[in-house]
């Protein structure tokens, strides 16, 4: 579901040291995902979007689809066997040795792209993760792992939100809020932690609200901002 969290992200970072970095996993045309707002603010970072069509209409729009040491649009499908593959190479091209912020909305396999990502020692300051709101705490559910896993348009995606926080309790983070929408769940290094009053998941947990989202947004969305602050 596209919902932009970057309003969220950075009120999260303006408590917490960081290098304004992130890699966001899904982001279809890229102009409601997490990370937009970020890149127009100067952050760097990548983005990981499957769809050959969606990549087409990025680098249509952007002119291009990478400016070095900025920003970068990778094609790829993302799984656990090259998760870390794709986490890392974009530490690589920022130069950094971890990401300040990773999203992840995959509509499928994201349970398994996270445990994958986490287990081989990723370490991004902030999740920001996609969870299926049809499952309230404590109910512990996923998709089956299918290697070529895409969403169907139904209510049959990605996991819960008990499935995800366990993967990432398990990992050293924290569940730290939901957006109104109940859509994504942001997560915190625990070694973060300590700048916010933390909460029980009960508390935290949001159903979706389809309605919000669907309430018209005045202009039509696009990467025009986003491109300038990339050329400047």
């Amino acid at each position: 579901m596209e919902e932009n969290q970057g309003v969220r992200s950075a009120a999260i970072f303006s408590r917490i040291p960081h290098n304004r970095t992130f890699v966001e996993i899904g982001v279809q045309n890229g102009r409601e995902c997490n990370s937009h707002l970020l890149l127009v603010d100067g952050w760097r970072g990548a983005w990981i979007e499957a769809s050959s069509e969606m990549c087409a209409l990025i680098r249509a729009e952007l002119g291009k689809g990478e400016f070095p040491g900025r920003f970068r649009l990778v094609e790829e499908f993302a799984r656990p066997d090259n998760a870390q593959a794709l986490y890392r190479d974009t530490c690589q091209f920022l130069g950094v040795s971890e990401i300040d912020l990773f999203s992840l909305d995959i509509d499928g396999n994201d349970l398994f792209v996270l445990e994958s990502l986490l287990d081989a020692a990723c370490r991004p300051g902030v999740l920001c993760l996609e969870y299926n709101a049809a499952f309230p705490p404590p109910i512990r559910v996923s998709v089956e792992f299918a290697e070529d896993r895409v969403w169907g348009f139904d209510d049959y995606y990605g996991a819960s939100l008990q499935a995800l926080a366990d993967v990432c309790e398990r990992n050293d983070y924290r569940l730290l809020t939901c957006s109104i929408v109940g859509s994504n769940a942001f997560f915190i290094r625990e070694d973060l932690a300590g700048a916010f009053n933390l909460r029980p998941i009960e508390e935290l947990w949001q159903p979706l609200r389809t309605g919000i989202t669907s309430l018209p947004g005045g202009h039509t969305p696009t990467l025009k901002f986003m491109r300038d602050a990339l050329y400047r």
